[in-house]
């Protein structure tokens, strides 16, 4: 933890909860709606950049307690990562193969709730299994925070229509 002030409560001006939405990408929606860039928000309330997008318990911990989210929705939708290898849904990845610079979802996901689910960062899912739709890619960046702030990229999408 970066000093987390313990004190803090959950934050007055908050988001409600996506099933299976990671971490990073509530985060995301979090600053936003309390007008504040990702990482200056991060900074601010001492969670660290690297704990949250590894999914380490205790940024989980700090990030529930400001958004009102419970650790446990957190925990399962954010893929963890440590030594090499990765962790989502009680199976065990290469680390290496989760959360790439290419950011994919399910364009009937993101419109109807926008946020990242973290079932889209693992290579080997191609499908949308609430539309069983095609995964597309929403943008690809090399900067590992900036690839997860949804709240400015989503707006900039044009997403595709689903074809009949």
């Amino acid at each position: 933890m970066n000093g987390y002030p313990g004190w803090m409560a959950r934050l007055p001006l908050s988001v409600h909860s996506i099933p299976g939405e990671t971490a990073t990408s509530l985060a995301s929606r979090l600053a936003q709606v309390n007008q504040v860039p990702l990482r200056e928000f991060l900074r601010d309330m001492g969670i660290g950049i690297h704990s949250l997008i590894a999914g380490e318990r205790a940024a989980l911990t700090q990030l529930a307690e400001l958004s009102g989210v419970p650790v446990a929705a957190l925990r399962q939708g954010t893929p963890r990562t440590s030594d090499g290898e990765a962790w989502f849904a009680g199976h065990r990845f290469p680390a290496a193969s989760v959360g790439g610079r290419e950011v994919r979802g399910c364009p009937d996901c993101l419109e109807a709730e926008p946020g990242l689910r973290g079932i889209w960062s693992l290579p080997f899912v191609t499908i949308c299994p609430e539309h069983n739709r095609p995964l597309v890619t929403l943008w690809t960046v090399q900067d590992r925070l900036d690839r997860h702030e949804v709240t400015r990229r989503l707006p900039e999408l044009d997403l595709p229509a689903e074809s009949s």
